[in-house]
């Protein structure tokens, strides 16, 4: 690595891993609990899979932040940093996009409990689409819905994790 900027911005990523990570696990360790939905067998235990998920999103961060340490990283061609040194406007953009998905992830986990996942998950990824480019409002709209319905479907009905209801107490399977 030629500069300690290019080096930060190298672990930009990982922070967002582990941030998302901490998240997960601060919600599952207070929010479940509260609702006792984080103990038990796994079929009674919706903490299972997000704990999971959370602990491959750090063992990935800390494998990323090796290779960036030993220098295995590096920037594709022509990307971040520009040649003196800043990000350019597409760059610059991307991290924006970065940061807009992590609001939008931290919106939804605190929204979660209040308003359950059949309101929060068509809701996340209705803005994940419009953040990522998708303008269409067909797509956009079916997306979110057909995503959420086969989330749901997966975890609620085949593996029977019970999913938070919210303050409307909705729920399909």
């Amino acid at each position: 690595m030629s500069s300690s900027r290019e080096k930060a911005l190298l672990f930009l990523p990982v922070a967002f891993f582990f941030a998302i990570a901490g998240i997960v696990f601060w919600q599952t360790s207070t929010v479940f609990v509260e609702m006792d939905a984080a103990g038990g067998p796994p079929q009674y235990n919706a903490a299972l899979v997000p704990d999971g998920l959370a602990w491959l999103l750090v063992i990935f961060g800390v494998v990323q932040a090796v290779r960036i340490l030993i220098g295995q990283e590096r920037f594709s061609d022509g990307s971040v940093p520009a040649p003196d040194g800043s990000p350019g406007p597409e760059e610059s953009f991307l991290l924006l996009r970065a940061a807009m998905s992590f609001a939008a992830l931290v919106a939804f986990t605190a929204m979660l409990p209040v308003i359950g996942f059949y309101l929060a998950m068509p809701a996340l990824m209705f803005v994940l689409m419009l953040i990522l480019g998708n303008r269409s409002p067909v797509t956009l709209v079916a997306a979110s819905l057909l995503t959420t319905l086969a989330a749901g479907y997966v975890f609620g009905a085949l593996l029977n994790v019970r999913l938070p209801v919210g303050m409307f107490e909705l729920t399909i399977w």
